[in-house]
């Protein structure tokens, strides 16, 4: 039985099973049904066609029975065909094409109709809120085909884990949903998430190929957590965002966290506006070599100083920036800020490479390298000097992407470094595939090395490995100086952490850089005045790239490096 909007719908369609004879007929019953049946019907033609008021009374004949049965019998075999028809509109509009489960608008009226039933029985029901996890790096490298072939093996595993009396719906691309029926506790719902869990983690076969992948579900129970279908999916949804942060795992409705989401709104329309107005600052942390204790690098990290709240953590506004389809203008923003501020240093004579993360939005822009390069020209910063760091998820998930913005990048001369190294699922196939130059071993090995024979392990391996290939290595998280001589002993190139300084504001950069026990680089292919003219001569690395400085381009998608121009 349908309610709502899936009963007006199912209504107009039936409209559609009416022949214009069955029409005629059914407006004239009355007639029909006085007896004089011939007699009414001609009076009818008579009127509708002729136009004439006055009722014509013809006796029967043979003719008027032949044209009787031959009607009828057209009645009965379109009526027959409009039927068919109609129950294949009403269940176009009420079902998923590709995997025959309900669509959004019967979930919707299938929620209603569990409010209304779970209300007169004083019960409980669960509403479930899914997405596949890893669905767009299998519908990106073999195709949408290869996509939908997923997506129907997804759905038929979901329709055999609940009952008859639950649904299960997809209501757009990754996205699935859950109406479980009659639960006791929360300790149900759980049962019935982590048989969902389990039946997802099965690999799945596309092309011959296995495929692994996850799901991350959102949860919320009625009428705990609302009373009306509205409140129950945007509460579900806030529940969903939640689980997919961590991803393969589900999370119920929390009331902390939709206030907090609550606050969000506000915070991303500020956030939009800091970026349009280039209200964010570049803090700089050093990298030093682990030898000879020269500053050979600067890692960019974004800062935002709210008029209101003071500075607002990168942990709070990088994951909203994500979320909101901001993320790709704050990297441009940081990238232009901070290779204009580094160009200066260039431009006096000292010498540091630069390193800026970017994002998986940045790696599905076949313009972004143009980009960069016109960013590089503009400030006469030298492509050598840049170094783009990546976390190893982000290379993973966009393999095909990664490999051929990584190669435009490295033929301009950029470097790229693979963050976080060693806390991703993956294979190390990549390291051999793409251009990398430095690989970051991340802090929380760099952080118990010193306490965890096994992290200490893992920091020997990695360095072994990078020397191996040919990379650079560089060490995160170093807090003292035996963290830094150890490092040092095993082999690894350069080392940032608070043992060497904390972030610094661009204005405090250059007194920092003068003033430290860590020695700057200066350039050797200028000369400079008496006063700026380097004290000490260092066997470090200053040889020139080979790689010609990239022309001038001016991208149309640049609309935000020239909002920002001073």
């Amino acid at each position: 039985m349908l309610t709502g909007e899936a009963t007006r719908l199912a209504g107009s369609i039936q409209l559609l099973s009416l022949t214009p004879l069955q029409s005629m007929f059914q407006a004239q019953s009355g007639l029909w049904e006085d007896g004089n049946l011939l007699t009414a019907w001609f009076e009818s033609l008579n009127r509708h066609f002729m136009g004439s008021m006055l009722a014509s009374y013809i006796d029967f004949s043979m003719l008027g029975w032949l044209l009787f049965f031959f009607t009828l019998l057209v009645y009965v075999i379109s009526k027959d065909q409009w039927l068919r028809l109609r129950g294949e509109l009403q269940h176009f509009a009420l079902f998923d094409p590709l995997t025959n489960l309900p669509n959004r608008r019967l979930f919707e009226d299938r929620i209603q109709q569990a409010i209304k039933s779970t209300r007169r029985r004083e019960g409980k029901f669960a509403l479930i809120m899914a997405d596949l996890d890893r669905f767009k790096q299998i519908n990106d490298t073999l195709g949408h085909h290869a996509g939908d072939d997923l997506l129907t093996q997804v759905g038929m595993r979901l329709r055999n884990i609940v009952r008859g009396a639950d649904t299960v719906a997809r209501l757009g691309g990754d996205e699935f949903a859950f109406i479980i029926q009659d639960i006791e506790d929360y300790a149900g719902v759980e049962h019935v998430t982590d048989r969902i869990i389990q039946a997802i983690d099965e690999p799945v076969t596309i092309e011959g190929l296995p495929f692994s992948m996850g799901i991350s579900m959102g949860i919320v129970v009625y009428p705990d957590h609302g009373e009306d279908v509205e409140t129950l999916l945007r509460r579900a949804d806030i529940s969903l965002y939640r689980a997919k942060e961590r991803r393969n795992c589900y999370t119920f409705y929390d009331k902390d966290t939709d206030e907090y989401n609550r606050k969000n709104i506000e915070l991303q329309n500020e956030l939009r506006q800091a970026i349009k107005q280039g209200a964010l600052e570049v803090y700089y942390q050093p990298k030093v070599d682990c030898g000879s204790h020269h500053i050979k690098g600067l890692e960019a990290l974004a800062r935002w100083p709210h008029p209101e709240q003071g500075m607002i953590s990168p942990a709070v506004f990088i994951p909203l920036a994500k979320k909101n389809g901001l993320i790709k203008d704050l990297t441009m923003l940081m990238l232009q800020k901070s290779i204009e501020q580094i160009s200066d240093l260039y431009h006096q004579g000292i010498e540091v490479a630069l390193s800026v993360n970017i994002t998986e939005e940045n790696l599905e822009d076949t313009n972004f390298p143009d980009e960069v390069a016109y960013i590089l020209k503009r400030f006469g910063f030298p492509p050598r000097c840049l170094e783009l760091e990546i976390t190893e998820d982000v290379i993973i998930e966009n393999i095909q992407n990664a490999t051929l913005v990584t190669e435009k990048l490295h033929g301009l001369g950029i470097k790229i470094s693979i963050d976080d190294f060693g806390t991703g699922n993956s294979s190390i196939s990549y390291l051999k595939k793409l251009p990398i130059h430095t690989l970051k071993i991340d802090l929380s090995f760099i952080r118990e090395m010193n306490r965890n024979p096994d992290d200490a392990a893992i920091v020997k391996t990695t360095i072994l490995l990078s020397k191996s290939l040919g990379l650079s290595v560089v060490a995160e998280g170093v807090e003292d100086e035996l963290t830094l001589q150890k490092l040092n002993d095993w082999g690894c190139d350069l080392a940032q952490g608070f043992y060497v300084c904390k972030p610094v504001p661009n204005d405090t950069l250059v007194d920092w850089i003068k003033n430290s026990d860590w020695k700057p680089q200066y350039r050797t292919d200028q000369t400079f005045p008496p006063q700026q003219a380097p004290q000490q001569k260092t066997s470090l690395n200053t040889e020139t790239s080979a790689v010609p400085e990239p022309e001038a381009t001016n991208p149309p998608s640049l609309k935000v490096i020239r909002n920002q121009q001073k």
